[in-house]
This record gives structure tokens, sequence and C-alpha cells, in this order.
């Protein structure tokens, strides 16, 4: 029964609109996300040094940007200054295709900031929302009863076509980062080694355990809205300034708590910025239990309240 409970899972995402338009939007980001970090010229247009570039090669992509932003100004203000002070003042035309901050990553580097950026868990947030929710929307549960004394079966359903539409999602944006890499990298190279491989199951699962969280909140709250808001706001990083003051208050309190010390390292998004190729392997350990804790609680409160509920 299982087997075909799953089967029509699938079959309901498939025939989904929101399954289509979600890969499409994320087409278009990743795509527009690809060519900044590749063929993007930050540094002519913002006036950037090359050690600023070179140095920006060994950062990860937020960092990067950040200190290009920070730096630009500072150069778009002395530029300004130039302007105005001196009458014969020349600038050279620029063009804004040409090499960006990280030109010479190869397929697996660019799928690598692609996925750090959090893209894919804001636009998952929305499928899993709504996924989850349309049993509560539209009272799709009451078409269940076959297995109403096996609920168990239903929600496994759901989650396994769930962990297949991720499994999606990630490919999908290795195959748009390949495609960018032969139009705007150096030189296409597909920098794919047993690492990769590893990071590629590891964020997979850090993923996947954020969509079974936004699911369990849908469930919970019985809302398609209240699991996509939380989600949205949860790929977005809010919660990071509630953990931060967390931080803050655990440490005024204790000062035997180490100050490099961050309850953010327990979370999902955090671990998907700090993962990398090279990372070492306390890293990905901390992102595998961080799987099994969020994944197995969300999906043990789901169960428990799925088999306790009356259908609805």
């Amino acid at each position: 029964m299982l087997q075909n409970i799953v089967l029509m899972e699938l079959y309901r995402a498939f025939k989904q609109k929101s399954t289509w338009v979600i890969l499409v939007i994320l087409f278009v980001t990743t795509i527009l996300f690809s060519f900044f970090l590749l063929g993007f010229n930050i540094s002519a247009l913002f006036g950037i040094s090359q050690d600023t570039m070179e140095e920006a090669a060994t950062m990860d992509v937020n960092s990067a940007i950040d200190k290009f932003f920070k730096e630009g100004g500072i150069a778009q203000v002395a530029a300004a200054y130039e302007r105005s002070s001196n009458p014969s003042y020349y600038e050279e035309d620029i063009e804004i295709v040409g090499e960006g901050m990280f030109y010479d990553s190869t397929a697996c580097d660019v799928f690598r900031y692609n996925v750090s950026t959090m893209n894919e868990l804001m636009f998952l947030a929305i499928f899993a929302g709504l996924f989850f929710g349309s049993d509560y929307a539209f009272g799709m549960a009451r078409n269940y009863t076959l297995i109403n004394k096996k609920r168990w079966m239903g929600l496994a359903g759901k989650g396994i076509a769930m962990a297949a539409y991720v499994l999606v999602m990630h490919i999908w944006i290795w195959l748009i980062s390949a495609f960018s890499s032969t139009v705007w990298a150096k030189t296409f190279d597909l920098g794919i080694s047993p690492k990769f491989f590893l990071y590629f199951v590891t964020t997979y699962l850090l993923i996947l355990s954020f969509a079974l969280v936004v699911a369990c909140v849908t469930v919970v709250l019985r809302s398609r809205s209240a699991g996509i808001t939380f989600g949205v706001l949860f790929s977005m990083g809010t919660i990071s300034y509630i953990v931060q003051f967390a931080d803050m208050w655990l440490k005024y309190k204790n000062d035997n708590i180490p100050q490099d010390f961050s309850l953010s390292h327990m979370m999902i998004t955090m671990n998907l910025v700090d993962l990398r190729f090279d990372s070492p392997a306390w890293i990905y350990t901390r992102s595998f239990l961080c799987f099994l804790v969020y994944g197995g609680l969300a999906c043990l409160i789901s169960y428990l309240l799925v088999k306790r509920r009356d259908i609805s």
C-alpha cells in the first residue's frame, strides 16, 4: 500500500502548477546569480582592486560580496570627488560583461556558491507549505479513509515525495551551475571529485531536513501560509537574530562559555554556509547530526499529531 501512496503523492506533485513554476523561477534566479559570480565585471564597475579580487576568491560568497560593496563604495566616493575637483578627469568606458569575482571557478564551485545563498531553501519552503498544507486547505485528508488506521503511511508517502522533489531541485541547481560555467567561466571544468559527492549528499540531507521542518510547522498549525511564512523567514536568516540574542544572553550569564561558541552552528542555514569541499570531518559530522535531529524531530512531531487528530 505504501508504494501506491508514494506514487499517488508523486503524481499529485507532478500535476501541481506550483511544482513547475518554482523550478522555472529557481532557474532564472540561479542563472542571474551565476552570471553575477562569473561574468559580471564588478571590478571595473565599482573600482575594485585586483588584490581584493584575488582575496575574495578565497572567501565564501556572502563575505566576498560584503567586501566588494564596502571597498566599491569607498572607490565610488573617491571617483566622485575626483570628477568634481578635476574638470579634465576622464573615465574609461566600462563593460559590464567580463571577468566576475569567481571567474576561475569550476562548475561544482558555482554549485556550492548557489547552495550557500539559501535560494533553494526559500523556494522549497513554498513548495513544502503548499504540498503538505493542501490537506487542510482543501480537505483532501477525507479521501484517505483507507489508511485511517495507518496514518503514518500517508505521512510517509508525502515525506518520500518531498525527498524526491528536494533531490530534483538539488540536481537542477547543479545543472544550471554547469551550464553557467560553460557560458561565463574562464574555462569549463566540472571539478567533480569524491569530496564533491560528499558535499552534495550532505547538503541534500540538510535541505531535506529543512523541508521536513517546514512540513511539520504546516501540520502543527494546519496552515499552508504559516508553513510558507516560517520557511521563508528561516531561509532569509531572520531567525538568526534570535539565535544571536540567545548567544549574547548565554555568554552574559555564564563566563565559562568560550567566545567563539555560537548556537548558530547548530542551525541548518549556518551549516550550509560553513560547508565546503575541503571542510574538516567534524563540520560534516555536525551537519549530519543536524539532519538527524531536525529531520527526526519534525517527522516524530508530525506523526504524533496526525495519529491523534481527527480527519478534517
